[in-house]
């Protein structure tokens, strides 16, 4: 049985294996390890950390500015992709979302990222506006996505309540 958990914890709270680990992965959304020392010490700056046992395997960078989460980064070691735990990682993010009364999440991902689109609808985030040939190597569009949330209450399962 996998032993999963997630912990939600300022960027400059984090362990100095996990900024490593994080700054690892960010390379592949471009970022320098420059940019992620940066982003760490911002106070608006959270992460949203999945672990198997005491292993990072997962993670959602976010800038948390009042009652919205602006999401920089999600990322899943890819030997847990296909195995729902990507849908895991973002339920806790709703749920993490209910706890400190957010009102709004917002995302953007390359038009081209199909998987990670269809799990955000599946979620409940809608396209707002779309950022042409925004991404580069290889050029692609930015698609944002958000969802809105009910401050505070709870949705029944699986169903997550837009607006």
């Amino acid at each position: 049985m996998i032993n999963i958990n997630t912990t939600f914890v300022k960027g400059r709270d984090l362990t100095s294996d996990q900024r490593n680990i994080i700054k690892d992965m960010n390379r592949h959304f471009n970022w320098t390890p420059k940019m992620s020392q940066a982003d760490f010490r911002m106070n608006i700056s959270h992460y949203l950390v999945m672990n198997e046992d005491e292993r990072l395997i997962g993670f959602i960078g976010l800038h948390y500015i009042i009652d919205e989460f602006e999401i920089n980064t999600v990322y899943l070691d890819p030997t847990y992709r296909g195995q729902g735990i990507g849908r895991q990682l973002m339920r806790a993010l709703f749920e993490t979302a209910m706890v400190e009364r957010i009102r709004r999440i917002m995302l953007e991902v390359r038009a081209q990222n199909k998987v990670a689109i269809h799990l955000y609808e599946t979620m409940g985030f809608n396209e707002i506006a779309r950022r042409k040939n925004y991404y580069s190597t290889p050029t692609d569009d930015a698609i944002i996505m958000e969802y809105f949330t009910k401050k505070g209450e709870e949705a029944d399962n699986d169903t997550y309540i837009i607006g």
